[in-house]
C-alpha cells in the first residue's frame, strides 16, 4: 500500500514537474523568434509566403493562449499581389486543466480587420483550389467531452469575389459577426451586419441578421427563433432607385422527420407584404414537397 501512494506522489510530482517546465518555458521563450521557423514550415507546405509583421504572444496558463497580427498569406501564382488573406489581429484561448478532462473551454475567439480576396479565372481554377486537399474519411477528430466556445467577435472584415469568366465582381465590406457563449446543447445568439456591392446585378446593400439558434443533436432538430433579417438596397432598376426590406420568420428544421418549416413569415418591403408559413418534406430524399399558405398584399404588386 505504501509502495502504491508513493507510486502516485513521484507520478504527479513528475507531472507537476513537466507541466512546470513547458509553462516556464512559454514564459520565458519570446515566440517571436520562432517566426521564420513558423514561415517556412507553411510555405513548404503550401507554396504561399506567411508574412507576420506583428509581434506573437502565446501564453500556457491558465489557458493556451495565442496572438498574432499583424499577418498575411500570399495568393496563388496567377492571381496578383494582394494577399489571399490577411488581418490584423487573431487571438485564440482555450483553458488548459479542462483539457485534461476531455473538454474544450475556448475564450471568445477574436478576429480584427480581416480581408479575404477569392478569385477564379478564365478558366475557372480559383485561388485556393492548391490549398484543398481530398478529404480524408479514415480521420477521426474524436470525441470531446464537452466543448464551450465564449463567442466569436469579427469586426471590419472585407470579403472579396473576382470571377474572370463571368466578369461579376462582389464586395463585403464592414463585416462584423458576433455570438454569444457557445456552450453545447445551449441556445445560441447571433448577429451579423455587412455593406454588400455587386456589378452584375448593380447594387448595393446594407444587410443586418439577428437570432437565436436552439438544437437537439440526438432528435437532429435545429430551431431559429426569432429570426429577424433587414435589407436596404439601392440600384437604378429599383423603383425609386432604392428599396427597404423587413423580414421575421422562426425556422424548424427536424431531420428526422425530414421536414423543414418557416413560420410566422413576415416580409414587407416594395409597399407589399407578404405572410404565412411554408413547410417541406421530405427535405433529403430526391423528390421533396412543400406546402403552406400565403398572403400577399400591397399598394403596387407589379413593383
Amino acid at each position: 500500500m505504501k509502495a502504491l501512494k508513493l507510486l502516485v506522489t513521484l507520478v504527479v510530482v513528475l507531472v507537476l514537474v513537466v507541466v512546470g517546465g513547458i509553462a516556464a518555458f512559454v514564459s520565458f521563450a519570446d515566440p517571436n523568434d520562432f517566426k521564420d521557423k513558423i514561415a517556412a514550415e507553411v510555405h513548404a507546405e503550401t507554396g504561399r509566403t506567411l508574412t507576420l509583421d506583428g509581434d506573437l504572444e502565446w501564453a500556457f496558463w491558465p489557458q493556451l493562449k495565442l496572438k498574432a497580427g499583424p499577418l498575411a498569406l500570399s495568393n496563388a501564382p496567377g492571381f496578383g499581389d494582394a494577399p489571399f488573406v490577411a488581418a490584423e489581429e487573431i487571438q485564440v484561448a482555450v483553458a488548459t486543466l479542462p483539457l485534461l478532462k476531455r473538454q474544450v473551454e475556448m475564450d471568445t475567439v477574436k478576429l480584427y480587420g480581416l480581408r479575404v480576396n477569392l478569385a477564379a479565372n478564365a478558366e475557372g481554377v480559383t485561388n485556393w483550389a492548391d490549398l484543398v486537399g481530398e478529404p480524408d474519411d479514415e480521420k477521426d477528430a474524436g470525441d470531446m467531452a464537452a466543448i464551450a466556445l465564449g463567442g466569436v467577435d469579427i469586426r471590419d472584415a472585407e470579403i472579396t469575389w473576382r470571377d474572370a469568366a463571368s466578369g461579376q465582381n462582389v464586395d463585403i465590406r464592414k463585416l462584423n459577426i458576433g455570438t454569444g457563449a457557445l456552450t453545447f446543447g445551449d441556445p445560441i445568439a447571433f448577429d451579423l451586419s455587412f455593406a454588400a456591392q455587386a456589378n452584375k446585378p448593380a447594387l448595393d446593400s446594407d444587410v443586418a441578421l439577428v437570432g437565436t439558434v436552439a438544437y437537439d443533436l440526438g432528435d437532429e432538430r435545429y430551431q431559429i427563433a426569432p429570426l429577424n433579417l433587414d435589407i436596404v438596397m439601392r440600384g437604378k432598376h429599383l423603383p425609386g432607385g432604392e428599396a427597404t426590406v423587413k423580414s421575421s420568420a422562426a425556422v424548424d428544421i427536424d431531420l428526422d422527420a425530414g421536414t423543414a418549416t418557416i413560420g410566422e413569415l413576415s416580409i414587407n418591403g416594395l409597399g407589399s407584404s407578404l405572410n404565412g408559413t411554408i413547410t417541406a418534406t421530405d427535405i433529403e430524399s430526391q423528390h421533396p414537397g412543400a406546402r403552406g399558405t400565403l398572403q400577399l398584399g400591397g399598394e403596387d404588386l407589379a413593383a
